[in-house]
C-alpha cells in the first residue's frame, strides 16, 4: 500500500512540517476503525475518492476586456490531485479530535451522505 500514489499523495497532503510518519501511523489506525464498520477500508476510501473527485477544471479566459470561466475536461493526475487536495483539507478542519477519527468520520460521511 506505500507503493500506491493515491495514499502517498493524502499523507503528504496531510503531513504537517514533515512529520510523514506520526501521519501514516494515524492513517493506518484510521483504517482499523474503518475496519470495524466495513469489510474493505480500502475499497471504501477510493469510492470516497470517486465521489469527490471533480469533473472538469475551471479556467480563466479573455474576452476583450473581461475574464471568463470556460469548464474544460482536465487530464486524470490533475482530477486526482484536486481531489486529494479536497478530502486533506476536509480532514485538517477538525483539530479536536485525533486524526485517525477525523479521516475515518470524513471518508464515512462521504461515501454514506454524499457531501
Amino acid at each position: 500500500m506505500q507503493d500506491s500514489f493515491f495514499f502517498n499523495k493524502i499523507i503528504s497532503c496531510l503531513s504537517d512540517r514533515g512529520k510523514r510518519g506520526f501521519v501514516l501511523g494515524q492513517f493506518y489506525g484510521s483504517f482499523f476503525k474503518l475496519k470495524e464498520c466495513t469489510i474493505a477500508p480500502i475499497l471504501l476510501f477510493f469510492e470516497a475518492f470517486e465521489k469527490v473527485k471533480p469533473v472538469l477544471i475551471v479556467r480563466m479566459m479573455r474576452k476583450g476586456k473581461g475574464e471568463l470561466q470556460i469548464p474544460i475536461p482536465s487530464n486524470e493526475y490533475r482530477l486526482y490531485k484536486v481531489g486529494i487536495k479536497w478530502i486533506a483539507s476536509a480532514i485538517k478542519i477538525y483539530s479536536t479530535t485525533p486524526l485517525s477519527m477525523n479521516i475515518a468520520s470524513e471518508i464515512v460521511k462521504i461515501v454514506v451522505e454524499g457531501n
